[in-house]
Parts: C-alpha cells; structure tokens; sequence
C-alpha cells in the first residue's frame, strides 16, 4: 500500500490524476524485485463518458459519480476500495448503479462487529479517512504516507525483513 501511495503521490504533486484505480490496474512485477506499478491512467472525458453510458465501477468516488471527474480525490476513494476489500475479503459497496451507490456511500463505514475484531484502530482511522465522502476533507495521499498505519506497518515489515 506504501508503495502505491508513494507513486500516487508523485503523480499528484505533477498534476496527474489516475481516475481509474482497480485491482486490474495495479501491476506487481516479481522479476523486478516486486516492484509495484500503477497502470491505464484515464482521461476526464473517458470516465465522464462511462458515467453517462452506466459503465460504473463501484470503485468510482461518489465526486465522480456527481459529474466531478478531476480530483486527485477520487484516487485516495478508490484505494481506499481497494484496501478495505483486501482487509476483508469483500467490497465495501454492494450497489450495482449510480443511485444505489450514490446512496450507500452517503453512509459511514460501520467498524464494529466481529468483521473488524481483529483490525487495529489505525487501519480503520486510516480506512475512513480514504473513504470519506466530502472530497475535501478526505485525506491526501501525502498525508496517508504520514499516517501511524502506514508507518507503523512499513516499520514493521523492515524489522521482520532483518
């Protein structure tokens, strides 16, 4: 996750969103040493064009969805897809068109349970900051490398490494 946030990142400080985020779209070389990589950028045009054709993806941010299609934003939403659906084994969002996920987005991520018994409390701050749904207040990819999880993860993983 490290490694795509950094890359994201770097996109985003040049000015360049993906608008496209999906696991089809992340690439991890084994040859290469695992190094990850993100592909298929889009063009505002092309996802303002699968929106009114009803090619929705339930990884599109609710901004999209609204007809917003240039937010660095929608990146952060889309991850955040991707790392709650990775943490439990399903998609966060069950809708299969614009206004049923436009209604289920409305509605904050519910952490309790016993899905969420044995996640930390950072990787469900982190996951609700990546899945807010006011892109302005919706964490940065700058600031989601800062974040504890992210950290305390990566710091964790380098120590096992040694």
């Amino acid at each position: 996750m490290r490694e795509i946030l950094s890359g994201l990142n770097h996109c985003h400080e040049n000015g360049i969103p993906h608008l496209g985020i999906n696991f089809g779209k992340i690439n991890i070389n084994t040859k290469e040493g695992n190094i990850i990589k993100l592909l298929g950028f889009s063009y505002p045009w092309e996802i303002k064009q699968k929106v009114k054709a009803n090619e929705v993806t339930r990884y599109m941010a609710p901004e999209i969805l609204n007809g917003n299609y240039n937010q660095f934003a929608s990146d952060i939403w889309s991850l955040g897809v991707i790392l709650y659906t990775i943490v439990q084994g399903k998609h966060p969002f069950k809708g299969k068109n614009p206004e049923d996920l436009k209604n289920e987005y409305k509605k904050e991520i519910d952490f309790e349970g016993s899905d969420w018994v044995f996640t930390s409390d950072e990787l469900k701050d982190l996951l609700s900051k990546m899945l807010e749904y006011d892109y302005k207040k919706r964490i940065t990819a700058a600031e989601a490398l800062n974040h504890p999880w992210i950290k305390n993860n990566v710091s964790s993983l380098l120590t096992l490494k040694q």
